[in-house]
């Protein structure tokens, strides 16, 4: 029916349908117009689980503990801070963990003893 009735594959019926959600319409549109625009709109979507389309920007939770809110905290403070600065040298030479240094910072509290 599909096929040879409205001459559109099942594909092209979803992408219409697609279309017609997001941008519902008072007025009469051809399937073959709600197909074309459907299959735009999912070019436009992209892939975005894959590594390509990911940015490589990375979102700080506020507060975190983890070593890229440490070294981004140390990186922010090396310049009005000697200490901060010789602490982020440290951690970028592997010599010591972020979490020494936020604790060396005053950010950590020392863990508690058993």
């Amino acid at each position: 029916m599909v096929r040879n009735g409205l001459k559109l594959e099942p594909e092209e019926i979803g992408c219409a349908l697609d279309w017609l959600r997001i941008n519902p319409q008072d007025d009469e549109l051809p399937l073959k117009t709600a197909a074309e625009l459907g299959r735009q709109l999912r070019a436009q979507g992209g892939d975005r689980r894959s590594k390509d389309f990911q940015g490589d920007t990375i979102t700080l939770k506020r507060g975190s503990t983890g070593a890229p809110y440490i070294t981004a905290r140390l990186e922010r403070d090396a310049d009005g801070n000697p200490q901060a600065a010789e602490l982020l040298a440290q951690v970028r030479a592997k010599r010591l963990a972020p979490t020494a240094a936020a604790r060396a910072m005053g950010w950590r509290k020392p863990p508690l003893a058993p």
